[in-house]
């Protein structure tokens, strides 16, 4: 095979692997942001989480002083 050929076909492999690798940019993008919006959900769910667990908390204070409240009234 000349080299000519061989130059035209490597050309044509090249060319055909471009759209390929544009894909693949595309999918790495896509990839990125979802990982992004993911990242993000998750802090928003902790934050959730934390307020949730000091709600609880101030409800089991709560109750503990209502406890201690019906325990000095009905003695």
């Amino acid at each position: 095979m000349k080299l000519e050929d061989q130059v035209k076909q490597l050309t044509d492999l090249m060319s055909e692997l471009v759209p390929t690798v544009d894909r693949l940019v595309e999918t790495q993008k896509r990839t990125n942001l979802e990982t992004s919006e993911m990242r993000i959900s998750n802090m928003r769910l902790a934050e959730a989480i934390e307020k949730l667990i000091i709600k609880i908390d101030k409800i089991d204070q709560f109750e503990e002083r209502l406890v201690r409240i019906e325990r000095t009234l009905f003695k």
